[in-house]
């Protein structure tokens, strides 16, 4: 999962030279990289919680990695709407800001410790005296 985080640099990097050049096509395939990459790095921010976190701590865990998630998207509509003039200058902080956002989060997630996976499957019951669940099995 650190390389899927690691390619957020690459994506924004290629989004930074979009914005820089003004290249439409280039942002619109960034569009879709960054949801291919909130699709594999999302259920991952969820996962890691019950593996680090008593019971009772789960839904303020939750809730506050809800927040992480929903509170920079109304924060960065305010400077995505100043960044929007045609501006060279502003186009260049705009892609600046976006690489360093992308760094500084994925540094930030290399520093939480590795958690290895836990086997959450149920075990299945014994075939001694015991009956399928299901209708029709033996």
């Amino acid at each position: 999962m650190r390389l899927v985080k690691s390619l957020e640099i690459v994506i924004m990097a290629l989004a930074a030279y979009g914005f820089y050049t003004t290249q439409v096509p280039v942002l619109l395939g960034c569009v879709f990289l960054m949801g291919l990459h909130s699709t594999l790095f999302g259920p991952v921010k969820y996962a890691y919680l019950p593996q680090d976190l008593s019971e009772e701590e789960l839904t303020g865990g939750n809730g506050m990695v809800e927040m992480g998630t929903f509170v920079p998207h109304p924060a960065g509509h305010p400077g995505g709407r100043r960044g929007g003039r045609d501006d060279a200058q502003r186009r260049s902080w705009l892609a600046i800001a976006l690489l360093a956002v992308a760094v500084l989060g994925t540094r930030d997630s290399q520093s939480i410790p590795a958690s290895p996976a836990t086997d959450a499957r149920p075990q299945a019951p014994s075939s001694t005296g015991t009956r399928s669940a299901r209708p029709g099995a033996t």
